[in-house]
């Protein structure tokens, strides 16, 4: 249990002090500050990410939802309006807003926000070569699940005797 734990020994790291990573700009004449992605921002460009991923299920590849959303999702989620008569930002743009910018410019901006947020996974600085050996052992190892599964549920029964 966690209530009533004495914390006065306690030193305290504050936060607040690192200025966040952001940029202004203009797109078709409206102003967006482009801010680094925080806590909803990436909650939501993870689950974005795993709604568009691909399985392979032997020897079919599934994919869940659209992978091509994500960019938009990310950006639409770090983009805030600016309201230019007191030049404060307003809201997020969000995804309806940025789907409607140049592909180059949120694909430029995806890629910044996620190295300045610190969402840049491990895989992505991977080679191809990289990425196909790893598909390599993972095809293996499911090969050898299959095959264990496919034994071991056979054993008890008359054609596994």
């Amino acid at each position: 249990m966690t209530q009533g734990i004495d914390v006065s020994q306690v030193e305290f790291e504050t936060q607040d002090e690192t200025t966040p990573w952001s940029r202004g700009i203009t797109v078709k004449g409206r102003k967006f500050l482009i801010v680094e992605a925080d806590g909803l921002a990436a909650e939501q460009y993870k689950s974005a990410q795993i709604a568009g991923s691909v399985f392979n299920q032997g020897t079919k590849d599934i994919q869940i939802g659209e992978i091509g959303k994500v960019e938009n999702v990310l950006v639409g989620n770090c983009a805030w309006t600016i309201d230019e008569a007191t030049n404060q930002t307003q809201y997020r743009a969000g995804y309806a807003i940025v789907q409607k910018w140049p592909g180059k410019l949120v694909s430029e901006l995806f890629d910044q926000i996620k190295e300045e947020s610190g969402l840049n996974e491990p895989d992505d600085e991977k080679s191809v070569e990289d990425l196909l050996k790893d598909r390599e052992e993972i095809d293996k190892r499911l090969k050898e699940f299959n095959q264990d599964k496919l034994g071991n549920s056979q054993a008890g029964t008359m054609f596994g005797s």
